[in-house]
């Protein structure tokens, strides 16, 4: 802790002086009256997350309006100090008003129950003990246009180090949750905690595998007999399958439920016998949903079978991937590995040009591939969930050209889970999308494509799926 610092005299000194009061009504720390720093401050980082249900006891006396809390990271010149926004300024966020690189004045600290404390934090640490402070106040006053990376060291404590938080992540103040969100939707990968490569555990099982070549013990035609003959639980066998469509994350936090890590993917995956659906749950998305694409082989076992969310025949299954009950078992597979007479078959596509797009019919769903001459910007949309919860939805106007006509496939595209894809979207680059649907105006006179639930998004220099691009 710099004893020098803005943060120091701010913060600590204060709480020096009412010391022998906190002593004799320990009770009252959680009240104090809140300090104001009179000195600038910038704001390093805004991190966006959901409440659940034990944020109400960080801000008693609130009365919330939106699902979403904001973690600040503050530089007072010398170290920095990770604070949540009072969600009554909420809307300085929401307004893009306050922003990273802010330069704030008059900010307004108050101590509040911290839910998930770094685990380096000491007792030597006057301000940071079962408490961290909220911000209640402030005034933005500026823009600083640089941030200077740093190293810098931390007021207090420095971040903790998780398995799904990254080597120096951090986690939410108020909620205990494990991740944070993008701070414009709820689809894309945000954060340290989502891995890169398979989990380096998988890699070992993978080099310790025998080298003839791979067979699967059960297969998809097999699972769907099981399924309806009544035998149900978790099935050890190895599956061997390939992936054909990929979702977008589904993220299904809610306010009234304790998760620390509620996201979904759905995986549609093949194999010679058939197709079916594969969901990966909760920190399995961490661990595998930035690792696994359209056309990878995967095995899977110790995995549970469930019937369709709304299947329509009695075959219609789904293959339940979690972290726990069971833990399941997942490995990348090289195509090498794999038995000739039990390899997958390849994903197919559907390619139309613009010419041809023009006599397809409403909700005809196809793959593009064009080059772009207008990105717009990104727009946001108030939505609401299959739940009833409010959420709001990113998307942006493309139009492509690929010389088959002089009308040019114009595409509504919403965030589809490749972040990194979506900012090389500029003019004059290769995009492949995949999986769109056709929407017809009324008069069935112009057209436009926007996503599915499984749309992948392809970009020059970008895919290993479509190396022509």
């Amino acid at each position: 802790m710099a004893a020098g610092s803005v943060f120091y005299r701010t913060l600590v000194r204060p709480q020096t002086r009412t010391e022998s009061r906190a002593e004799t009504r320990p009770e009252s720390s959680p009240n104090q009256a809140p300090v104001v720093c009179r000195e600038q401050l910038v704001v390093w980082d805004v991190e966006r997350y959901t409440r659940d249900q034990s944020s109400t006891l960080c801000f008693p006396q609130n009365v919330f309006h939106s699902p979403d809390l904001y973690d600040l990271t503050l530089f007072d010149g010398d170290c920095l100090l990770r604070v949540s926004l009072d969600p009554s300024l909420n809307h300085l966020v929401e307004k893009r008003q306050l922003f990273r690189g802010a330069v704030v004045r008059g900010a307004t600290f108050r101590t509040s129950l911290a839910l998930q404390l770094p685990e380096s934090s000491t007792a030597e640490d006057h301000a940071f003990h079962s408490d961290s402070f909220s911000l209640v106040s402030l005034k933005v006053c500026g823009r600083q246009q640089d941030l200077d990376p740093g190293p810098w060291s931390w007021f207090g404590s420095s971040p903790t180090s998780d398995p799904h938080v990254g080597e120096v992540g951090v986690l939410p103040l108020r909620a205990k949750r494990s991740v944070f969100l993008p701070l414009w939707n709820n689809t894309d990968p945000h954060g340290n905690g989502w891995r890169q490569a398979p989990p380096t555990d998988e890699e070992r099982e993978s080099e310790e595998e025998e080298e003839e070549a791979l067979v699967p013990s059960v297969s998809v035609a097999d699972l769907k007999r099981s399924f309806l003959s009544f035998s149900r639980g978790t099935f050890h066998k190895q599956l061997i399958a390939r992936i054909l469509h990929k979702s977008a994350l589904t993220y299904y936090g809610r306010p009234e439920k304790n998760c620390p890590c509620p996201f979904k993917a759905v995986l549609e995956v093949c194999d010679r016998s058939g197709s079916v659906t594969v969901v990966l749950w909760n920190s399995v998305c961490l661990d595998w949903y930035l690792c696994l694409t359209p056309g990878d082989i995967i095995s899977l076992r110790r995995f549970r079978v469930k019937p369709l969310f709304q299947g329509l025949r009695q075959d219609d299954i789904e293959i339940s991937v979690n972290s726990r009950n069971p833990a399941s078992q997942i490995r990348k597979l090289p195509e090498s590995s794999v038995s000739p007479q039990h390899l997958p078959p390849e994903p197919t596509y559907s390619f139309c040009s613009s010419a041809e797009l023009r006599d397809r019919p409403h909700g005809e769903v196809c793959d593009i591939i064009g080059l772009v001459t207008f990105s717009g910007r990104s727009e946001r949309i108030r939505s609401k969930d299959s739940q009833g919860a409010e959420l709001f939805l990113e998307y942006r106007w493309l139009r492509l050209e690929d010389g088959s006509c002089n009308q040019p496939i114009t595409v509504k595209l919403f965030a589809t889970s490749q972040p990194e894809v979506h900012r090389h979207l500029h003019p004059m680059s290769v995009v492949v999308c995949t999986r769109l649907k056709l929407i017809r105006t009324l008069d069935q006179t112009h057209f436009y494509m926007t996503n599915t639930s499984s749309s992948q998004v392809y970009c020059t220099g970008e895919s290993p799926c479509f190396s022509f691009i």
